[in-house]
């Protein structure tokens, strides 16, 4: 009733898994992965320098199972028709998103409200 929109995003959400269960919700369902070995590797190097409490030797200690749930994410969503994006840089990604999330509310039909025209994201 109150019309909010909700945003959940992590690794730890599967395709599918949240859906469309009350009247009048929409679920905008984007997976973004890193296809690149190298570039999703280094990633974690990059994160662990802007976030120590992030070390990327944990992550990378165990970076192959973290490739095979990537992987396995992504099928999940290929089958389910829900659009992958290849996350090579920040520009490109969040085109490519903003465009699946257009085609999406235009395939419902949603109506945008006046305040989605005027937040700011500074």
């Amino acid at each position: 009733e109150e019309k909010v929109s909700t945003l959940i995003e992590g690794v730890h959400v599967v395709p599918r898994f949240i859906s469309d269960h009350r009247k009048g919700t929409h679920e905008i369902a984007i997976v973004i992965v890193a296809r690149d070995y190298e570039t999703h590797r280094a990633r974690f190097n990059q994160r662990n320098e802007e976030n120590q409490d992030r070390p990327a030797g944990k992550y990378l200690s165990r970076f192959e199972a973290i490739r095979s749930i990537q992987d396995y994410v992504s099928d999940l969503a290929r089958k389910n028709d829900i659009p992958v994006v290849d996350n090579v840089n920040l520009d490109q990604t969040v085109k490519l998103t903003l465009e699946e999330i257009t085609k999406k509310v235009q395939k419902l039909g949603i109506k945008p409200r006046a305040e989605w025209m005027t937040t700011s994201y500074a």
